[in-house]
């Protein structure tokens, strides 16, 4: 087997040992914690993978491709007892590969009076990522990037799978994690997904836990929590 698919394969066992310390140790340590749930999803077919890679003209990332052929998406829930009411806390999403779907990276439309995202792209090709960190340059929403929807974030913003600097006609590799805000500004999470999915892993699923990577901040409902 190649080092990167044994690679692959210990991330996953990572992620299953994570689920099984969430879900059977997390009740015991916070008070209140009650009517955790995971969703039982099957694995993706391998030939939803390969499709969404053809029609998309994207390679999916070893560790992102073992995910899905592990279990077709991912929904964890839990709730919090509080005054004898329940109430819905975390939520960890993934969405299932079918609902990876494409929000940008299309060609502006030929009609100048239709609107579309790249309108509000940015006007110079020159943006470069910061030398002195380690965020790359934002993406852009013609051609020079290819996004997909990888979490809804219950509607305040959404999760990005994010491959930049792409060309027409050339599978695309190597993307990213991005946030997109309701306002359509980029936000920089992770370089892979196995980083992502860590990172919500640490945070389980709290709302608007992304928003704390952000300029944006937190609401002040979410920061009690």
């Amino acid at each position: 087997m190649p080092k990167n698919s044994e690679e692959s394969g210990f991330r996953l066992l990572h992620f299953a040992k994570s689920f099984f310390q969430l879900t059977i140790f997390f009740p015991e340590k916070r008070a209140g914690i009650c009517d955790i749930t995971l969703a039982d999803l099957q694995p993706a077919e391998r030939h939803q993978v390969v499709s969404w890679e053809q029609r998309n003209s994207c390679m999916l990332p070893d560790d992102l491709k073992r995910f899905y052929l592990t279990s077709d998406g991912l929904l964890l829930t839990w709730s919090v007892r509080f005054d004898d009411q329940l109430q819905s806390v975390g939520r960890m999403e993934i969405n299932k590969i079918s609902n990876v779907t494409k929000l940008a990276g299309n060609k502006a439309p030929s009609n100048a009076n239709t609107p579309s995202l790249a309108d509000v792209d940015y006007a110079s090709d020159e943006e470069q990522c910061d030398e002195d960190t380690d965020v790359p340059a934002k993406p852009h929403f013609d051609t020079r990037s290819r996004i997909f929807e990888l979490d809804p974030c219950r509607g305040i913003a959404k999760v990005c799978l994010v491959y930049r600097n792409t060309r027409p006609g050339s599978p695309a590799q190597h993307p990213e994690v991005w946030l997109l805000d309701r306002a359509l500004r980029w936000h920089f999470l992770a370089h892979t997904f196995s980083q992502y999915f860590r990172m919500m892993l640490m945070h389980l699923g709290l709302p608007q836990w992304q928003l704390a990577y952000t300029d944006v901040g937190l609401s002040p409902q979410a920061k009690p929590i």
